[in-house]
C-alpha cells in the first residue's frame, strides 16, 4: 500500500495585506522558522507562529494555543472566519519545504475553527476550492476595537 507523507512545516506568519504593508486582514508574509527558535519564539501582534501543511488542494494552517497573543486571535479569528483581501504567492524556499512547486493565497472568507487543544485550525485553498461561505458585508465590517500596530 502506498502511503503519502504530509510534510509539515514550521513558519512565521505576518498577518495582514501585503497591499497594505501588512495592516488589514490576511497573509502578509510566510517564512519558515527553524526548529531551533520554534519552542523559543515569541509572538507578536501581528506576527504568529503556524505550522503549515500541503492538505487537499491547499496549505493547513495550524497556529497553536500558544503561538499567538490573545488580542491577535480575537482581531484576526474571533468571528470563526478568517478573511483575505489580497492574494499572496508564497516564497520558493517555503513552497519547495512543502512539497509543492508553487502556491498563490487568493483573496476570500476562509472558515477558521478551533481544536479541542485551543489551536486554530485553517485551510487557505486553491481554486476549485475557494472559501466555503459567502458571507454578508457588513459581517466583514465588525471587528473588535483593537488597535494592532505593526513592527518588523
Amino acid at each position: 500500500m502506498l502511503q503519502i507523507q504530509t510534510r509539515e512545516v514550521m513558519a512565521e506568519i505576518t498577518l495582514g495585506s501585503p497591499r497594505a504593508l501588512c495592516a488589514r486582514f490576511g497573509i502578509c508574509d510566510a517564512r519558515i522558522l527553524p526548529p531551533e527558535k520554534w519552542d523559543d519564539f515569541k509572538p507578536r501582534p501581528r506576527v504568529v507562529k503556524a505550522l503549515l501543511a500541503a492538505d487537499s488542494g491547499g496549505i493547513r494552517f495550524t497556529f497553536p494555543a500558544g503561538g499567538m497573543l490573545a488580542i491577535t486571535r480575537a482581531y484576526f479569528f474571533n468571528s470563526g472566519y478568517f478573511l483575505v483581501e489580497a492574494p499572496k504567492s508564497l516564497s520558493p524556499a517555503l513552497v519547495f519545504a512543502l512539497g509543492l512547486k508553487e502556491y498563490t493565497i487568493f483573496p476570500g472568507v476562509y472558515p477558521a475553527e478551533s481544536d479541542p487543544a485551543d489551536n486554530i485550525l485553517l485551510l487557505l485553498g486553491l481554486p476549485p476550492f475557494p472559501p466555503s461561505q459567502k458571507l454578508p458585508p457588513d459581517h466583514l465590517i465588525y471587528r473588535p476595537s483593537l488597535q494592532l500596530t505593526f513592527q518588523p
